[in-house]
């Protein structure tokens, strides 16, 4: 959806990994209806919740609805391919969760930004212009928006935005996600954008006959993970429970926060878990050794006493990107656990608050492909990925 990073666990989905849907299956079920094109994917998690729900919401409440979609459809179909696969390579060039801007928004700008969104959605209203896209701030283009791909940051002016500016960073979220979701069509075979409640019972029958566990027990078992991973208890929790086409299940549990857990429902095991709770705001943070190095102590008991997802005698090691200052890229850093069984545990963490993010388990396979990935984008992108063995005793 980076597995934990986002991005990385798309990439890994590739190597048939699976990721999470509660956002997608909703906004699919609404936009794949568009003739041979689709709006929104989420990225995951890559795509924004903020433009994924608004535009759900949107376009089951207006009566306009049909206008609308057929605007924002053309105005998907009207990208070239070139363009399309220049986004999907932008998007790989960071590991930062949510988007940021160079300055805090105005009350003012966030309240139109919702304003406009809705009429980006609801009448059609698109911009003249489009943002600038590079890969380092200081690239920057004077007097335009501009984004930032290695950070996901849109450079603003210090002067409020006007509409026009606006409307550019929504269209830019719409035709990122856009872009994924295509690229995800050609790249899963069996992939069906609309799940129908034919397909949801066919799902739910392939883990029936595979003996595999119960909704009501996924919802159990995916509760004891919160609570040994988060120390959360989401007994006063709304919860949607959907049968995968993989034979898992995906649990979503909502409140104050979000938490979403892949359960593998064959194996009785979890496959990811996170909460956007502790998701980093995308700033970076000052590299140091003694913290991600006292944090592990934290991180082995939750993972393996715990959580029981790894073994006492695992190997591990935490890994971070440095920016050109030194600095941990967008605040994130990494543990892995190698199992004895060869699948690793990622644990990704929010530095700044020294809170788990998000856990993923990964085939051999799959954390290869990921680590080699990583390896060739940062090296082409000038940063520097930092690996720390540590010691398995415990």
């Amino acid at each position: 959806m980076n597995r934990m990073d986002k991005k990385i666990f798309e990439m890994a989905k590739k190597e048939e990994i699976n990721t999470p849907k509660s956002y997608e299956d909703r906004v699919q079920k609404i936009l794949d209806e568009l003739p041979e094109s689709q709006v929104e994917e989420r990225r995951k998690l890559k795509i924004r919740p903020a433009f994924a729900m608004a535009a759900v919401l949107v376009l089951i409440m207006s009566v306009t609805a049909g206008a609308t979609i057929n605007a924002i459809s053309k105005r998907m179909n009207d990208m070239s391919n070139k363009e399309k696969q220049q986004m999907i390579t932008d998007m790989d060039k960071s590991n930062a969760d949510k988007d940021s801007y160079s300055r805090k928004l105005t009350d003012s700008e966030r309240e139109r930004m919702d304003k406009l969104r809705e009429q980006y959605e609801n009448e059609g209203r698109f911009p003249e212009g489009k943002v600038a896209v590079v890969d380092k701030e200081e690239d920057a283009k004077e007097g335009q928006i501009t984004f930032v791909t290695t950070t996901r940051t849109y450079v603003i002016p210090e002067k409020e935005m006007t509409d026009e500016q606006i409307l550019q960073i929504i269209d830019y979220g719409y035709k990122e996600d856009y872009s994924l979701r295509q690229e995800r069509r050609g790249t899963e075979e069996n992939y069906d954008g609309v799940v129908s409640d034919e397909q949801v019972a066919e799902n739910e029958e392939k883990i029936k006959s595979s003996n595999g566990m119960s909704k009501e027990a996924a919802k159990e078992l995916a509760a004891k993970y919160i609570k040994n991973i988060y120390d959360i208890d989401v007994s006063e929790y709304d919860v949607d429970v959907n049968a995968n086409y993989d034979s898992s299940y995906e649990v979503h549990f909502q409140k104050d926060n979000s938490i979403i857990v892949n359960i593998d429902a064959v194996n009785k095991q979890l496959e990811y878990i996170h909460i956007d709770e502790y998701e980093v705001e995308n700033n970076n943070e000052k590299a140091d050794e003694n913290l991600f190095t006292n944090y592990a102590d934290t991180v082995k008991e939750i993972i393996i006493n715990k959580a029981n997802l790894a073994e006492t005698d695992s190997k591990y090691h935490y890994e971070y990107t440095l920016t050109e200052d030194e600095k941990v890229q967008a605040g994130i850093m990494s543990y892995y656990f190698e199992k004895s069984n060869g699948k690793v545990v990622q644990i990704r963490v929010n530095c700044k608050e020294q809170k788990i993010i998000d856990v993923a388990i990964y085939t051999e396979k799959q954390y290869k492909t990921m680590s080699k990935t990583r390896e060739k984008q940062y090296k082409e992108l000038g940063l520097k990925r930092v690996s720390v063995e540590m010691n398995s005793d415990y």
